[in-house]
Order: C-alpha cells, then structure tokens, then sequence
C-alpha cells in the first residue's frame, strides 16, 4: 500500500486502465487511494500547478454529479510533470472532490 512512488510507470499504467472501466469507477478511486494518496514520495513529487480549464471542467462535471449548478472551492491541483499527471481535491456543496486526470488520453 501506499507504494506508488517505487514505480511510478507501473502504477500510472495500473490506474489508467482501471480508469477506462465503462461503469466501475470506485476500482480507479479505491486504488489511487490505496496506492498514491498516502504516498509522501509521490506528493512531493508532484508540484502545485494552476489549471484554471480544469478547475472549470470540473465545476461542470461536479455540477452535473451533484444535480445542481456549483462552483469547486479550494481547489488543489497537483502536477507530476514527467508523466502528465494531473490530480488533486476541492470542496463544493459540503462535498470533497477528489480526482485524477492524464493530459496525454485527454
């Protein structure tokens, strides 16, 4: 667990495939969770970066989640440079926001 940082280029590949799942998205959540979230190697790989269109992208998926038009607050985008990886967390509605995204399967 939490072991991402010893390979990165396996565990990026792990969890993009488990992304492309066409219905269980909690097997991609779950496994982020487990093996990169706890991960300090990997946090401090990774630099604070402004994205503002991902900020607003997501204010329209989180929008459409939650029912009801929000705006994400606090967002914190987190970037592993190397290997285009975006991921982070914000609030909006009384709910955290967690996701992850990779600039190259856009």
């Amino acid at each position: 667990m939490n072991s991402a940082s010893q390979n990165f280029p396996h565990h990026l590949g792990v969890l993009r495939e488990r992304m492309l799942h066409p219905t269980d998205y909690e097997y991609a959540v779950n496994y982020f969770l487990e093996e990169f979230a706890g991960d300090l190697a990997f946090v401090r790989a990774s630099e604070p970066e402004q994205k503002p269109h991902l900020v607003a992208v997501l204010n329209i998926v989180v929008s459409k989640a939650i029912g009801h038009r929000v705006e994400v607050e606090n967002a914190m985008v987190s970037y592993l440079r190397e290997d285009r990886f975006v991921h982070g967390n914000a609030q909006a509605d009384a709910c955290i926001v967690l996701y992850c995204y990779f600039e190259d399967a856009d």
